[in-house]
């Protein structure tokens, strides 16, 4: 196991089995997301969640989108 710092808004995968996505910023806009996401499509992605989402705080999520 190596532990990197990792732009995921600009920085392609790099090398690995597995990459771990713990505490990614949950801030970034859905265009964010789509490039990071279509970056990683072809590797194997362990995504950790950064919160847990209540049902309220869901609703506000869903509302601001």
């Amino acid at each position: 196991m190596e532990v990197r710092a990792h732009d995921v808004l600009t920085d392609p995968p790099v090398e690995a089995d597995l990459h771990l996505l713990h505490r990614v910023d949950t801030e970034f806009e859905n265009k964010q997301w789509r490039g990071i996401l279509d970056r990683f499509a072809d590797v194997r992605v362990l995504f950790a969640a950064a919160e847990i989402l209540s049902p309220g705080v869901l609703l506000g999520e869903l509302r601001g989108a």
